[in-house]
Order: C-alpha cells, then structure tokens, then sequence
C-alpha cells in the first residue's frame, strides 16, 4: 500500500474513491483512507454504516449492542 500511495504523490492523484465489501472500509480506514466530505456522499456512508449496525445489532453481545447505542 505505501508504495502504491508514493506512486500516487509523485503523479498528483488527490482522490481515489473505493468501494469496500465486507472488512475492506474498517481496512481503508486502519489505512489512514478517510470518508469523503461531500454531504451527499458523507450522508450515504453514515446511512450504510447505520443499516449495517442494525444488522448485526441482534448479533452482538450485551456490552456491545449498549456501545451501539452510544454512537
């Protein structure tokens, strides 16, 4: 990935948009890939992010689904 992100730099790409299945978006994140801030587009993240944690809320353990509700 750093090599990747170097070539990058030297060519001045500033954006680079992904789509993540799964894991991939908490493995871009751990990257230091950040949440694009376009309302819009920032809308649609956090809406995916909620839809997501209601369908694993049932899933999860007690302490966990109570840090789900804090967020």
């Amino acid at each position: 990935m750093a090599a990747v992100r170097g070539i990058y730099r030297r060519n001045n790409v500033h954006r680079i948009e992904v789509r993540a299945m799964k894991d991939g978006g908490y493995a871009w994140a751990r990257a230091g890939f950040a949440f694009d801030t376009d309302s819009n587009r920032l809308s649609s993240s956090i809406r995916s992010i909620e839809r997501r944690i209601e369908a694993v809320r049932g899933d999860a353990s007690p302490r966990d689904q109570e840090l789900l509700r804090s967020k």
